[in-house]
C-alpha cells in the first residue's frame, strides 16, 4: 500500500517532502522492508512510529486519526454494500479513499489537533471522554 499507492500519490502531488508519516506499531507495520521504505522516502526525522527516533505510542486510538475516524468512515460506506471478493473490497476502499470529501479530511485534521491539545492538557493521560 505504501510503495504502490501512498508514496506515488504524494510524489505526484509534489508534497512528499512536506509529510510527516505516522503509524502505530502493529507487527506488519514495523517489518524491516516497511522501515526501509519509510527511511528512504521520509527519513527518520519525518517518521513517528515504533522503532524510529520519534516513537508513537502503540495502540493509541486517542491520537491515531485512522483509528478514530478513517476506519469508521470506510466501514460505514463500504460494508453496507458487502463487497465479497477481495479485489472488490480493495477496489471499494481505494475508490472511497480517493473520493473522500476535502471538508471531511479537514474536519478530521482539526479534530486531531483538538485531541492533541487535550492530551497535552491531561499530561499524556487518556481522553476517552473526548
Amino acid at each position: 500500500m505504501l510503495r504502490d499507492f501512498v508514496v506515488p500519490h504524494l510524489q505526484q502531488r509534489r508534497c512528499l517532502q512536506d509529510i510527516i508519516f505516522m503509524q502505530e506499531g502493529g507487527p506488519p507495520h514495523i517489518d524491516r522492508r516497511v522501515k526501509q521504505l519509510l527511511r528512504r522516502h521520509f527519513t527518520d526525522a519525518r517518521v513517528i512510529s515504533c522503532y524510529f527516533p520519534a516513537a508513537w505510542p502503540s495502540r493509541s486510538p486517542d491520537i491515531t486519526p485512522y483509528d478514530f475516524w478513517l476506519w469508521g468512515f470506510l466501514k460505514d460506506n463500504i460494508y453496507p454494500k458487502r463487497p465479497a471478493p477481495l479485489p472488490d473490497l480493495k477496489d471499494s476502499i481505494r475508490r472511497h479513499v480517493l473520493d473522500t470529501p476535502a471538508d471531511s479530511l479537514r474536519s478530521a485534521v482539526e479534530n486531531m489537533v483538538l485531541r492533541l491539545e487535550h492530551i497535552v492538557e491531561h499530561e499524556g493521560g487518556h481522553i476517552e471522554q473526548f
